[in-house]
């Protein structure tokens, strides 16, 4: 079954081969793609304290969660 879709796959690869695309700008997207980029800035954060707040159970300062492996 995965052969065949395989085969299927790269027939289809092939005919793809013979498009004409002279004069064809490369692309890697169909959308126009833009990055905003900002200067990382320190910022305050939580304490310690704070992120542990909610915490079911603490240990040492840590989250503290169920064993899962030996």
């Amino acid at each position: 079954m995965l052969t065949k879709q395989l085969g299927d796959i790269l027939q289809f690869v092939e005919k793809l081969g013979e498009l004409n695309t002279d004069g064809v700008e490369p692309t890697y997207s169909v959308v126009p793609v833009s990055n905003v980029m900002r200067e990382d800035e320190e910022k305050p954060s939580f304490t310690q304290e704070q992120a542990l707040s909610n915490a079911p159970e603490k240990d040492m300062g840590f989250f503290k969660i169920p064993k899962i492996m030996e």
